[in-house]
C-alpha cells in the first residue's frame, strides 16, 4: 500500500496535539531538574570532599542515562497510544533502549560507511591533485583548472552519499518504534523497517520534510538576539522533536 504522505504528515501532528505531549515534556523536565540538582549537590559536596562530590555526580549521571532510556523508550510508547500511563516509562524498558540503541549504532554504522567509499575516493584525489600542483612545475592558474574541474565530481559525490545515507536512513527508520512499541528484538526490528518501508522510502523521506524545517527554525533561531530567539529556538526543537517521534509511530502504524 502506498502511503499517503499528506495524510500522514497531517495525522503526526495531531499526535502532537494530544496527552503523549503533555506527559513527555513532564518528564523531560523533571529528568533534566534531577540532573541539575544532583550536580549542583556533588558542586556543593566538592568544597567538603572532592571525592564525595565526585561519586554524587557519577551516580547522578548514571541515573540521567537510565532516565533518558525510559524517556526515550516511554516517549514511542505515549505517541503511539496518544496518552500517557506510568507503564510506559516503567515497564520492560531496559532491554527495548539498549535495542534502540544498538538500532541507532547499525544506522549510524552504515551511513559512515557509505560517506566513506563514496567520499573517501574523492578527497583522496583531490589530495593527491594539491600535492602534484605543489611537486611539479605546475602554473597556479593550471593547478586551479585542475581543482575547479575536481570541484563538481566532488560535488556529484557529496550528492549520492546524501542520497543513499536518506535511502539507508528511510529503510531503518521502523526498526525504532517497532522495538519499543511491538517489543521487536534488534535485528529483528532492523529487518522488519526494511520489509515494510519497501516502496514507500521516498515518501518517508518526505514526510520528515516538517521535521527538516522546524529544525532549521530552531537553528535560525540562535542567531537571534534576546527572549524572542530563545522562545523561536525552543518552539522548532521541541515541536520537531516530537513531530520526529509522532512521525516514527505514525509510519511503525500505517506501514505494517
Amino acid at each position: 500500500m502506498k502511503l499517503d504522505i499528506t495524510d500522514t504528515v497531517l495525522s503526526s501532528f495531531e499526535r502532537i496535539y494530544s496527552k503523549a505531549t503533555l506527559g513527555v515534556i513532564g518528564a523531560g523536565l523533571a529528568l533534566l531538574v534531577f540532573l541539575a540538582a544532583g550536580f549542583m549537590l556533588g558542586g556543593a559536596l566538592s568544597t567538603v570532599s572532592g571525592v564525595l562530590g565526585g561519586l554524587v555526580m557519577l551516580l547522578t549521571f548514571v541515573a540521567y542515562i537510565a532516565g533518558a532510556g525510559m524517556l526515550t523508550v516511554g516517549a514511542l510508547r505515549a505517541f503511539d497510544e496518544e496518552t500517557i500511563r506510568k507503564e510506559m516509562f516503567t515497564e520492560n524498558i531496559l532491554w527495548p533502549f539498549l535495542r534502540i540503541l544498538g538500532a541507532n549504532i547499525t544506522t549510524q554504522a552504515f551511513i559512515i560507511a557509505i560517506l566513506y567509499v563514496v567520499l573517501y575516493p574523492l578527497l583522496l584525489v583531490g589530495m593527491m591533485g594539491s600535492v602534484a600542483s605543489m611537486s611539479t612545475a605546475m602554473t597556479g592558474a593550471a593547478a586551479t583548472s585542475m581543482m575547479a574541474g575536481l570541484a563538481p565530481l566532488m560535488g556529484v559525490g557529496a550528492l549520492i552519499a546524501l542520497l543513499l545515507s536518506l535511502y539507508v536512513f528511510a529503510s531503518l527508520v521502523l526498526a525504532l518504534p517497532r522495538i519499543a512499541v511491538n517489543d521487536s528484538r534488534l535485528f529483528q526490528g532492523l529487518d522488519e523497517s526494511v520489509q515494510f518501508t519497501s516502496g514507500n522510502r521516498l515518501r518517508v523521506m518526505v514526510s520528515f520534510i516538517p521535521f527538516v524545517l522546524l529544525m532549521a527554525v530552531a537553528f535560525g533561531g540562535m542567531f537571534q538576539e534576546g527572549v524572542i530567539g530563545m522562545i523561536i529556538y525552543l518552539l522548532g526543537a521541541l515541536i520537531g522533536a516530537f513531530y520526529n517521534l509522532a512521525l516514527m509511530t505514525e509510519l511503525n502504524e500505517r506501514l505494517e
